[in-house]
């Protein structure tokens, strides 16, 4: 079952029709990281989700916590 980091996440990536490697170049944040995160095995720690909240055009506290 999807975490709901994972879902917001995944939704915001889906708005921003951008690739998870695009994501990568636009933060920072390597691949590797970034397919946890898609795949639910891990949430970002607050600077990281900062990142990839502006990278994605989101709010980072809705990103966090919803």
């Amino acid at each position: 079952m999807e975490n709901e980091f994972q879902y917001r996440f995944l939704k915001a990536l889906a708005a921003k029709g951008i690739t998870a490697a695009e994501l990568s170049r636009q933060t920072v944040i390597n691949k590797v990281a970034i397919h946890k995160y898609i795949k639910g095995a891990y949430v970002p720690k607050l600077d990281r989700c900062y990142l990839l909240a502006k990278a994605l055009d989101v709010d980072p506290g809705w990103l966090m916590t919803g």
